[in-house]
């Protein structure tokens, strides 16, 4: 099932020796059928809302001017919006809640389950989507700790080249992906449906064919 999260989560497997961490993997994803029927009964209000944010939100982060998309999307301004959307629209309606995975729980477990697998790490660093951004850091300020959104270090160029051991990675998380949804390996149910409703092959096939 590796392949069910987002591709760089290989990445930074792979790059953890080189780069000398530990990486862990401390996702959280709630139970397919839960989910789904909660998403059958969406609110056509809250989706609405929802829809106009993304119409209006994404279009300006691809005009921005700065100098990497980094820079825009760890903007405090834009991370305060994307806050309020879940918050104040998808947050105040449970259904639209569960639908989203049951955030909130989502981003505390995310939080419980990294901190437990730290032990004795001087520094933590969690890796996901911008949305994640303010429930992880407000669960961490909760239990005491200090979050900060690191600068970028570098600056973007066309020169990067993936590295084979990531390809391959790819390639065998591809691989299973279709084995599972072809029905040629033995999974869960609920394991099934993630990946046969997901885009995680699509998204797969595009991250090898772009691959730099």
């Amino acid at each position: 099932m590796e392949g069910y999260y987002p591709p760089e989560a290989a990445f930074l497997s792979e790059m953890a020796s080189m780069l000398n961490y530990r990486f862990e993997p401390v996702d959280w994803r709630l139970d397919f059928a839960t989910q789904s029927k909660a998403d059958s009964s969406y609110p056509a209000f809250v989706k609405e809302q929802v829809a106009l944010f993304a119409k209006n939100y994404f279009p300006n982060m691809m005009e921005s001017n700065s100098q990497s998309i980094y820079d825009e999307i760890h903007r405090e301004s834009n991370i305060a919006i994307v806050d309020s959307v879940f918050e104040k629209i998808i947050g105040a309606d449970s259904i639209a809640e569960i639908a989203h995975g049951n955030w909130n729980e989502r981003n505390r477990r995310i939080v419980e389950n990294g901190l437990g697998a730290a032990k004795n790490a001087q520094r933590i660093i969690f890796v996901f989507g911008s949305d994640h951004i303010p429930q992880i850091r407000r669960h961490l300020k909760e239990l005491g700790y200090e979050p900060v959104i690191p600068e970028r270090m570098f600056v973007p160029d066309n020169n990067f080249k993936m590295p084979e051991a990531v390809l391959k990675r790819w390639k065998l998380n591809l691989e299973n992906l279709k084995l599972i949804r072809d029905k040629k390996v033995s999974v869960s149910d609920d394991d099934y449906n993630k990946v046969l409703n997901s885009r995680r092959i699509q998204e797969l096939e595009s991250a090898i064919l772009l691959a730099p």
